[in-house]
């Protein structure tokens, strides 16, 4: 194995302990002036002590969000927005995370609100109460999902005694009781200088921010010491298996096996067997279960690593006449890997892998934090960050055969099996199935607007699916951006309620409303509780009908969305993709650079931003509802009626753009940067969005997208030449795109191109093999499947179908038309497209190499 000299992570790290217990570590990184300011409070799921079960971490997290006492309300998330940072956090079982990304120069800023957060949170009883109605929602949401329930049962069974055992998010019955005394309590409890550390990455002085620090925290006090006991796990004696039946078509089965705590030398050794098992593309699971058996239809790994235990183990979605083969083989296949060892190619390979994956979070200042919090919470201090890649690389295959035998044994195994409602529960519920299965409805209103409807009784949660004209394909050559503009400040305030107001009712009725604009439409997104229904309805309305577009949210949005373009324009990955689509498309709308984006929306005056509206986005004939949910069609006809009379529409009929012209010759573009990071895209031109290639070329992209496709093994793994690579398929109104694309390094550029012209060469000589054909159907059917358990994306996708052009019962036929696709079509179809003399090559390097 070849020796590397590594580099060490702790002697960049400025540590510091203060008298109060917190400690704090800064991590220069002077690359970008940019900071990630990260609180570690090494509390979970697990130290809930009497309160087990009801979720405390996670729904105080929530709260954290609610205001503080220097930051009430919205104010801290709002401040990151103006600044043009990014604020969020999470939970897991042993500890919760807040962070901060914003520019260095407000650095102090990010320590103060993210101080505030932790220390003095208010607690408001309304806000409270709405996040618990929140979380609740969110519960329903897990037990709706056949991943996530499989998982709690799994790991309830894996651990039998230990507080690991119950779910961060809590319990229902359990959440229910949880009162703000509680929480308030909890919080007071838990969030301490003791348990809490601060990671703080970036282009910082260390001296600086420890002084700030001190000044902002080091009056923080200690507060209580004691910690819950957390009783020993017995080890698995013996096999456990469970099995559960649930309302979902595919069959699933899950594997774990425990793991010592993330201190215990022999981690390294066992993260790397459990990446030959089933961690990777080309590991022995997906290998022989995947590709070779075709026992499974999805599988994948996990491993988590904590400080007080840890789980590792598979989960594969298969059909129900596979699930004891698949179960057999897995373990035929543990037996043979534990018994006979790793191959040293396994070995270079995943050790590589591991190694070059840890290397790469270390150019980021974010990666950098991860690893240091990390390294301190589950290492025992930084120095653990140092250990990792050098343990990684003297494991031997000897290590790996003693991994095996001591904690992937058989018998130490814990199983859980979903499988399908069984067939007598699927007769008595055949009808009840058809409802929830029913197809949509559409009808055509009295102004010429179209609605989609769709019922959906099971759950009282009701989705509204608004798509409005906009976008690049509408807008002409000096209205750039107005429309992405318009859906930005569309719920900054209307002629009833202030931006502030109506974020407030939201929040306080759950109701979940997003606005977001594409090339070619504006969408609105309503879920609510049916219960909620009128409220919600009654605030689209007023949206709809009278939005006001003040001048400072105007301002504020059309900034954020400038240095968003801006960020896209000195990013390697976005400046080569919209190279490409002004080099494809010329003249056409889907052209236009980003630099002409950002000219047109500087000029654009927030007056005219309700004439645009007026006119373009509320056209009649163009304007599609949707609604789904637990209500008859005449009681969705009578919501929808009421938010089309609420509005003054345009008949116009609107201008489209003439079809692009495209290149009849190969075009190259070359764009250096200041930047490390190579980009390629190798494009030509794609389908309508009506189209009937479309399913084809998905089939396509699909093939050359995964970690085990041609094109993957091609340029990674036999060439070592991109981080990352892969291929789209970007449909458009009248027409679309399909490009290759990668990230690599300046040297590698040429040779790369070679492998794309390879691989186009290939797939239009030969075409895709029968493997690649199957796998590609079998990933979308699956996609497709899981997507349509979901209402929201069911309506979604009928409303889009109608808006494109494809029919709002496109989705829904989309199984059929894939079934019926044959290989030889595919690749009659692949030939037609890829074959054009036409291509668009791409390529942004660094400016020094």
């Amino acid at each position: 194995m070849k020796k590397m000299i590594f580099p060490r992570i702790s002697g960049k790290v400025r540590p510091a302990l203060f008298d109060n217990g917190l400690r704090v570590y800064v991590i220069p990184k002077n690359e970008a002036p940019t900071v990630t300011v990260q609180a570690w409070v090494a509390t979970g799921s697990i130290h809930e002590d009497e309160f087990l079960g009801c979720g405390l971490s996670h729904f105080l997290e929530h709260m954290l969000f609610q205001g503080t006492e220097k930051f009430p309300g919205s104010a801290i998330s709002d401040t990151v927005t103006h600044l043009g940072g990014y604020l969020n956090a999470y939970t897991s079982k042993t500890h919760t995370v807040y962070y901060i990304n914003l520019p260095a120069a407000y650095a102090a800023k990010g320590i103060e609100m993210v101080d505030d957060m932790l220390r003095n949170p208010l607690f408001p009883e309304e806000k409270f109460l709405s996040e618990k109605d929140v979380i609740l929602r969110e519960c329903a949401m897990y037990q709706d999902s056949p991943d996530s329930v499989l998982y709690e049962k799994l790991v309830a069974e894996a651990y039998q005694l230990h507080p690991m055992r119950h779910p961060v998010i809590g319990y229902r019955e359990k959440i229910e009781t949880v009162t703000r005394a509680i929480m308030c309590a909890y919080h007071a409890k838990r969030y301490t200088p003791g348990r809490t550390f601060y990671v703080i990455a970036g282009d910082v002085d260390p001296d600086r921010i420890m002084e700030i620090l001190n000044r902002q925290a080091g009056n923080w006090k200690m507060g209580s010491l004691a910690e819950p006991f957390l009783p020993q796990e017995p080890p698995v004696a013996a096999k456990r298996e469970t099995m559960i039946r649930f309302n979902d078509p595919m069959t699933r089965t899950a594997c774990a096996w425990q793991l010592p705590p993330s201190t215990h030398p022999d981690i390294p050794a066992i993260e790397a067997f459990s990446d030959i098992f089933g961690g990777s593309s080309s590991s022995r699971l997906t290998t022989i279960l995947k590709n070779e058996k075709e026992l499974a239809l999805d599988i994948s790994s996990y491993l988590y690593s904590l400080n007080v235990s840890g789980l590792a183990g598979f989960g594969a979605a298969c059909l129900e006449e596979n699930r004891q083969k698949l179960t057999d083989e897995t373990f035929r296949i543990l037996a043979e890997l534990t018994e006979n060892g790793p191959t040293e190619q396994e070995i270079e390979r995943t050790i590589t892998q591991q190694t070059t994956d840890y290397l790469r979070a270390m150019r980021t200042e974010t990666g950098l934090a991860q690893i240091v919090g990390n390294a301190v919470l589950n290492g025992g201090g930084i120095e653990a960050a140092d250990e990792y890649l050098p343990a990684m690389r003297r494991v031997t295959r000897d290590d790996l055969i003693r991994i095996g035998r001591q904690y992937f044994q058989p018998q130490k195994a814990t199983l859980a099996h979903m499988l399908p409602l069984a067939s007598k529960v699927r007769r008595k519920k055949a009808k009840a199935a058809a409802v929830a299965a029913e197809q949509p409805v559409m009808k055509k209103m009295k102004g010429g607007q179209r609605m989609i409807y769709l019922r959906d009784a099971a759950l009282p949660l009701v989705d509204l699916f608004l798509m409005l004209p906009g976008g690049a394909y509408y807008e002409g050559k000096t209205m750039r951006g107005t429309t992405r503009l318009i859906a930005a400040a569309l719920t900054a305030g209307c002629r009833k309620y202030s931006e502030k107001e109506f974020n407030e009712i939201l929040d306080s009725h759950a109701i979940d409303f997003t606005v977001s604009a594409g090339t070619a439409s504006i969408r609105i997104a309503v879920n609510c509780p049916k219960d909620q229904l009128p409220l919600a309805g009654e605030l689209l309305c007023d949206l709809l009908s009278a939005p006001l577009f003040p001048e400072k949210a105007v301002e504020r949005e059309r900034t954020a969305i400038l240095e968003e373009l801006k960020v896209k324009l000195n990013a390697p990955d976005g400046l080569a993709e919209n190279l490409l689509m002004s080099s494809l498309f010329a003249k056409h709308p889907y052209g236009d650079t980003l630099e002409e984006s950002i000219r047109d929306l500087t000029k654009v005056k927030a007056g005219s931003l309700r004439t645009v509206y007026e006119k373009l986005c509320l056209n009649a004939g163009k304007a599609i509802f949707g609604i789904s949910g637990d209500l008859t069609e005449k009681e969705a006809e009578n919501v929808i009626s009421n938010m089309i009379a609420s509005c003054k529409w345009s008949n116009a009929v609107l201008k489209e753009p003439a079809p692009p012209v495209f290149p009849q010759k190969a075009v190259r573009k070359v764009r250096k940067l200041e930047k490390a990071q190579a980009v390629m895209f190798l494009g030509m031109p794609g389908p309508r969005a009506d189209s009937d290639d479309v399913p084809a070329l998905d089939i396509l992209r699909t093939a050359s997208s995964t970690m085990s496709s041609h094109l993957f093994q091609s340029v990674r793994n036999r060439n070592g030449l991109a981080y990352y690579t892969g291929c789209i398929n970007m449909p458009g109104i009248n027409t679309g795109c399909i490009a290759y694309y990668a990230g690599t390094n300046a040297e590698s550029t040429e040779k790369l191109e070679k492998l794309f012209h390879e691989e186009i060469r290939r797939v239009t000589t030969q075409g895709l093999s029968e493997q690649e054909f199957t796998d590609a159907k079998a990933a979308i059917l699956y996609r497709l499947d899981s997507s349509m358990q979901s209402p929201d994306k069911r309506l979604a996708a009928a409303v889009t179908g109608e808006f494109t052009g494809k029919g709002y019962q496109e989705a829904a036929r989309k199984r059929e038309t894939l079934e019926k696709l044959t290989l030889k079509e595919v690749n009659r179809i692949i030939k037609k497209y890829l074959s054009v003399p036409g291509k668009v090559t791409v390529l942004v390097t660094p400016e020094k190499r």
